[in-house]
């Protein structure tokens, strides 16, 4: 039989830090996505566009330009979301 109380089985209180470290990690998270989401575009349609080889570069303009809205209209979904 165990008697008095357990500390570390206790749920911690929440601690407003720890909100505001979650919250800046999140959006942190969901920017560092969206560069790197565009610059992998950038480098894919620069391939396309050599591989191709059409007068003017297409793919380099509307692959990133397709990237960021998709990521766009993902960070508002995520950031819309009720907790």
């Amino acid at each position: 039989m165990m008697t008095g109380s357990n500390n570390s089985r206790e749920p911690k209180p929440a601690n407003s830090e720890d909100g505001k470290n979650a919250g800046l990690m999140r959006y942190m998270g969901l920017g560092a996505q969206f560069f790197v989401t565009i610059f992998v575009m950038l480098f894919i349609g620069w391939k396309v566009d050599s591989w191709v080889e059409f007068y003017n570069p297409v793919f380099i303009w509307v692959l990133p330009l397709l990237a960021i809205v998709a990521t766009l209209l993902k960070i508002i979904i995520e950031t819309n979301k009720k907790k």
